[in-house]
C-alpha cells in the first residue's frame, strides 16, 4: 500500500508540473502595440501580455481586431528585405507549440520556427483557415527560457494566427485532413486546354500579381497530401496547343509570354502575339518550354541559379526545369452560375462554411443573390 501511495504521489506531481498557456491574439488589440498594417515597421518592438505574462518581441507585425496577430510578407513590409517575425520565451519547458490560423488567414502562407539559432520547423504550410498547426519542439530545445521565433517564409502572403498555445507536453498526433483548393498530379504529357501548375523540386510556382504587367513566378513550399499537390486557382495556368506550339494563360486570363528585350521575366499579355508561343518537350519527368519568338529561342522556362523563381531565361550552369502537374478532374470548388441582380448584397464565406464579415487576403466563396462564385482577394 505504501508503494502504491508513493506511485500515486509521483504521478500527481508529474501531472501538476505539466503546463500550458494559450495566447488569444484575436483579443490582443488593447495591449499588443501595433494594431494596423500601415503602422507595422521594421523596428523591433517589445510588449508583455497582461493575460499570460509572456514577453514578445516582433518586427513588421501587427494585430487585427478579431483576426489575430499578422506577420507580414516582404511584399507588404516597410523594409522589403525583412519578413515579419515574432519571438518569445517561456518560464516553463515547452514541448509543443500550436499555431491556430485565423478565419481570414491566407491559405498560401508559410512560416519557419526557430528555437534559439536552430530551425525546428521549416516551410510549415498554413493551408487552412481556423486550423491548428502543431510544431513539436525537440527535447534539446525545450528548456525554460529558450527563445522561440516564428518568421514568415513567403514573399507575398501574410501569416495570421488567431491564437498560439504553448504546452510542456506533446499532444496526440493530428489526423491529417485533405487541404482545400484544386488537386494536381504529376504528368509527362500535355493535353490542350487543361489546367496545370509548375513545380521546381518541392516548390510550387506562384501566380504573378494581377496588377503587374510582367514578372516571375516566385517559388514557395508546395502543399502535398497523399501524393497530390494542392493549390489555389491563382497559381494555375491553362496550356493550349496552337499549330504544334503552346500558349500559357494564367488565372487572370493573361498570356505569359516573352519579348526581345526582357531576358528573365514573363511578359503578361491580355491579347495574344508572337511572343506568346512556346515549343514543349519533356526531359525525364521535367518539362522544357522554349519561346518560339525569333531572338528569344535561347531561353527556357526554368529556375536559374539560387533565385527562387521561375521565368523564361537563358539557362545557367545550375538551372532547373520544372515539373508539370495537371489538375485532377472534379477537384476544388467550381463556380455556380445563375441569374443575379447587380444590386443584391454580396456575402463572403470561408471554406469551412463560416461567414466572413470583412474578408482579407485569401480564397473565399462569394454569394450574391442566388449566385455562388469562388474568388481570390489580394
Amino acid at each position: 500500500m505504501k508503494k502504491l501511495l508513493l506511485s500515486l504521489a509521483l504521478v500527481a506531481s508529474l501531472t501538476a508540473s505539466a503546463e500550458s498557456k494559450t495566447e488569444n491574439f484575436a483579443a490582443a488589440q488593447d495591449w499588443f502595440g501595433i494594431t494596423a498594417k500601415t503602422d507595422a515597421v521594421a523596428d523591433v518592438k517589445e510588449v508583455t501580455s497582461p493575460e499570460t505574462s509572456i514577453k514578445y518581441s516582433y518586427s513588421n507585425t501587427y494585430v487585427s481586431k478579431g483576426n489575430g496577430v499578422i506577420l507580414l510578407a516582404t511584399a507588404n513590409t516597410s523594409d522589403p528585405k525583412a519578413d515579419g517575425f515574432m519571438t518569445f520565451s517561456l518560464s516553463f519547458k515547452c514541448a509543443e507549440i500550436t499555431l491556430k490560423t485565423g478565419n481570414t488567414a491566407s491559405t498560401s502562407a508559410v512560416v519557419d520556427v526557430y528555437a534559439g539559432d536552430v530551425k525546428i520547423q521549416e516551410n510549415l504550410a498554413l493551408n487552412q483557415q481556423g486550423t491548428d498547426f502543431k510544431v513539436t519542439v525537440p527535447e534539446a530545445s525545450q528548456a525554460a527560457g529558450t527563445v522561440y521565433k516564428i518568421v514568415n517564409a513567403t514573399e507575398k502572403r501574410n501569416a495570421q494566427f488567431q491564437s498560439i498555445t504553448y504546452s510542456s507536453e506533446v499532444s496526440g498526433p493530428v489526423e491529417p485532413q485533405e487541404p482545400e483548393g484544386f488537386k494536381f498530379e504529376k504528368t509527362t504529357s500535355i493535353k490542350s486546354g487543361e489546367t496545370y501548375i509548375f513545380l521546381v523540386e518541392d516548390k510550387i510556382a506562384k501566380g504573378i500579381s494581377a496588377t503587374s504587367s510582367y514578372g516571375r513566378m516566385n517559388l514557395a513550399a508546395a502543399v502535398v497530401y497523399e501524393g497530390y499537390v494542392y493549390s489555389d486557382e491563382v497559381n494555375t495556368v491553362t496550356i493550349t496547343e496552337v499549330d504544334g506550339k503552346y500558349t500559357i494563360m494564367d488565372a487572370n486570363k493573361r498570356y505569359l509570354g516573352v519579348d526581345a528585350t526582357h531576358n528573365s521575366t514573363f511578359q503578361c499579355y491580355t491579347e495574344i502575339n508572337d511572343g506568346c508561343y512556346y515549343t514543349a518537350s519533356f526531359e525525364g519527368e521535367t518539362v522544357k518550354f522554349v519561346p518560339a519568338l525569333e531572338g528569344a529561342t535561347d531561353r527556357v522556362i526554368c529556375q536559374n541559379g539560387t533565385y527562387a523563381n521561375l521565368a523564361p531565361q537563358a539557362p545557367g550552369d545550375t538551372f532547373k526545369l520544372p515539373f508539370l502537374y495537371k489538375k485532377v478532374d472534379g477537384s476544388g470548388v467550381e463556380a455556380v452560375e445563375a441569374e443575379v441582380s447587380e444590386d443584391a448584397p454580396a456575402v463572403y464565406y470561408n471554406f469551412q462554411g463560416q461567414r466572413v464579415e470583412n474578408p482579407g487576403q485569401g480564397l473565399y466563396i462569394r454569394v450574391q443573390g442566388n449566385k455562388a462564385t469562388k474568388v481570390v482577394i489580394r
